[in-house]
């Protein structure tokens, strides 16, 4: 931020830090990322290391799907750090809700979800996993109204992946029940519940915990006879939300899928041919 800026809005990405919009006098606009001060327990060397990762990830990063961020600094004290990059559109979940019901386009979110299964795909094919995949961590580009995926916090490149991260809708079972899991599975489960929400409005369960009734009942049966869905799509998501992670698909297998093969799909210069109207009540 600079001095004849003006600070737009401000809001928490939760464990990370936070968020500031800004607006330069030109009226272009750009992303502020403050992580959270230095724990106690790191020195500023090991601070500076961990919160830096994500903003030397996104620099390596070759794909449409992630913002490119333009620097970093840090505070004179050394105990925080801010990343800046390209302002994007409110988050998807903020979106949808301002959108309604009334004006819920499955057609366009088809478009949607088919650029973030190819930029999750693309991190898997790094050899990394996301882990927190979640409508809050996707973004639209204001200029083209692309889908970005944001938060990188969660990546990781080890296999197996250790640790309890993501969102209790999103997060596959495994990810709470065990130490360690394959995060790039983990992952395919919440591409799975993204693709039930972008086509019926409708989160499956709180959690993916026998204490939870909706998912107890999945469990046993497998069954979405209530959402009405298509049989291709059907059986896709009995695919991507196959509670055995052993016997559940990879990016790979999903993308040769037939339905997912079908999906027209914004790339590049090529537009999917369906109106998309999501961006307009953004109000970034």
């Amino acid at each position: 931020m600079f001095f004849r800026d003006t600070l737009i809005s401000s809001s928490s990405m939760g464990v990370s830090g936070s968020v500031e919009i800004w607006k330069t006098p030109k009226g272009d606009k750009y992303a502020v990322k403050i992580y959270h001060e230095k724990e106690a327990h790191e020195s500023r060397k090991e601070y500076q290391k961990r919160v830096l990762f994500e903003y030397r990830l996104l620099k390596q990063l070759k794909h449409e799907a992630f913002f490119l961020p333009s620097k970093y600094t840090i505070s004179w004290s050394g105990l925080t750090v801010s990343m800046y990059m390209e302002a994007g559109s409110n988050d998807l979940a903020a979106l949808l809700r301002k959108q309604g019901a009334r004006q819920f386009n499955v057609a366009e979110n088809m478009c949607y979800w088919r650029q973030l299964v190819s930029g999750i795909a693309y991190l898997h094919e790094q050899g990394m996993s996301h882990r927190d995949i979640k409508l809050e961590n996707m973004l639209l580009e204001r200029a083209t109204g692309r889908l970005k995926i944001i938060d990188m916090a969660t990546v990781t490149t080890k296999k197996p992946a250790l640790g309890i991260v993501g969102s209790p809708r999103y997060m596959a079972p495994e990810m709470a029940s065990q130490i360690r899991y394959d995060g790039q599975i983990a992952d395919v489960w919440s591409l799975g519940i993204v693709l039930v929400f972008f086509a019926t409005r409708k989160f499956l369960w709180k959690t993916a915990h026998i204490d939870d009734e909706k998912f107890e009942m999945w469990s046993k049966d497998q069954k979405l006879e209530d959402l009405a869905l298509p049989a291709s799509l059907n059986n896709l998501v009995v695919a991507l939300l196959t509670i055995d992670p052993e016997q559940r698909m990879c990016t790979t297998d999903l993308l040769r899928h037939s339905f997912c093969k079908s999906l027209p799909c914004c790339q590049g210069s090529k537009s999917c041919g369906v109106e998309h109207r999501l961006l307009k009540v953004s109000e970034i």
